[in-house]
């Protein structure tokens, strides 16, 4: 099924183009997010003009290699919105990769190739826009300090090379403190503006869709 969401563009530099279902599979961008757009968030949540913002500006973003940090509780749509971004660059032609933080610990650790060229490790290290998922509820039992080390080495590498990152946590800056380096967290400051989320939950509002179906 191709995208549906073909509106104008937000970005006004490269040309725009719809999605196909290809696409999103060699994003990495789970089926659930597929059809996704920004009309779902009412006009009343606060984070979704600087949302707006960053992709009427998505040009410039990715050629600073400027991202988003998505943070708020569980539930509030961090992950739906990081898809929308990665969907709207993908449409003007940038390469991107979505992977879950825990995902990518268990990929260095089990060296996961991506494909015949490179290893999901080399792959979210040389996309152009990278989203991070789920921050903070990666498995640390085994491996913390490895882990720790990787992920800011992937944060470090990007901001190094002008890559824009998007991120989801449930942490802010404060509690990431008390499982992150404060080199990592200074360098994902420098370059990946912090957004809240929060005040809607979206997992009910799909509860009740299901419970209305089957009702009906």
């Amino acid at each position: 099924m191709n995208d549906q969401n073909n509106k104008a563009p937000l970005n006004g530099g490269r040309p725009r183009r719809p999605l196909t279902k290809d696409d999103m599979a060699r994003m990495n961008l789970g089926r659930r997010y597929w059809e996704v757009s920004l009309d779902v968030i009412p006009e009343t949540m606060p984070y979704k003009g600087e949302v707006i913002s960053y992709l009427a500006k998505l040009d410039r973003m990715i050629a600073n290699g400027w991202g988003l940090f998505l943070w708020g509780p569980n539930a509030t749509g961090k992950t739906a919105l990081a898809a929308i971004v990665a969907k709207e660059a993908k449409r003007h032609g940038y390469t991107v990769f979505f992977i879950g933080a825990s995902e990518y610990a268990d990929s260095i650790i089990r060296r996961k190739p991506f494909d015949d060229v490179e290893t999901i490790e080399e792959r979210c290290k040389s996309v152009d826009m990278l989203v991070l998922d789920d921050l903070g509820k990666e498995n640390r039992s085994e491996s913390g300090f490895f882990i720790e080390t990787e992920l800011e080495e992937l944060v470090r590498a990007r901001s190094n090379n002008c890559k824009a990152t998007v991120i989801t946590s449930n942490m802010n800056r404060t509690e990431g403190q008390e499982v992150y380096k404060e080199s990592m967290l200074d360098v994902m400051q420098a370059t990946i503006h912090p957004v809240k989320v929060a005040g809607m939950n979206f997992r009910l509002d799909e509860k009740k869709q299901l419970d209305t179906a089957l009702v009906g």
